[in-house]
């Protein structure tokens, strides 16, 4: 006998088979759930536009603080850098897997990022503060694409979720680099 549990995934399951055959039968090429995922690429591609700015902008961060002479902090920059590339080529294998085209145009990066490129030549302070204020905006924007997923693509939701852990450490990172007393102790625990 069937319990509950297995007759309600049971019959989800016709259900599924069911709509799937009457897709093909009418050719669709689309799932039945277009203009969701049309959005949800159009989102992602935003998203994608903010880790190519940050990017640059950690880059350029990189080496200004080694001009400085401030190569822990410098060093930390190159590794926000190296993990936005992650999230970046994430996005853009899944905007592709979705059926979109991942958006590399330059004015189009710059026209629909959440976050700004700035390249804070007034010092280490500056630069801390602007990626600081950088990765609480990309939070924030994790935050609402994963509620705009939901449950309807939970592919792209464990995506999203792990990007968001990432970009929670590096607040966390900033924020303790403007810290000087933590950024002093942690100067002091490596020497």
């Amino acid at each position: 006998m069937k319990s509950r549990t297995e007759n309600s995934f049971f019959n989800k399951l016709e259900q599924i088979k069911s709509l799937a055959r009457e897709e093909a039968r009418k050719g669709n090429l689309k799932p039945s759930n277009y203009p969701f995922i049309k959005e949800l690429i159009c989102l992602l591609n935003y998203s994608l536009a903010s880790e190519i700015v940050c990017i640059h902008r950690y880059k350029k961060h990189y080496y200004t603080a080694l001009a400085l002479g401030e190569p822990i902090i410098a060093h930390e920059f190159l590794k926000h850098a190296k993990e936005k590339q992650t999230h970046a080529d994430k996005l853009a294998d899944r905007i592709a897997q979705l059926g979109g085209t991942p958006e590399y145009e330059l004015l189009t990066i710059k026209k629909t990022a959440h976050t700004e490129y700035m390249a804070a030549d007034g010092g280490l302070e500056e630069m801390l503060i602007e990626n600081l204020v950088a990765e609480r905006i990309a939070v924030a924007i994790y935050q609402e694409l994963i509620d705009f997923v939901a449950n309807r693509d939970p592919v792209t939701r464990r995506i999203l979720e792990d990007i968001l852990a990432v970009e929670e450490d590096h607040v966390k990172d900033m924020h303790d680099f403007l810290d000087k007393n933590k950024y002093m102790a942690h100067l002091k625990s490596i020497n």
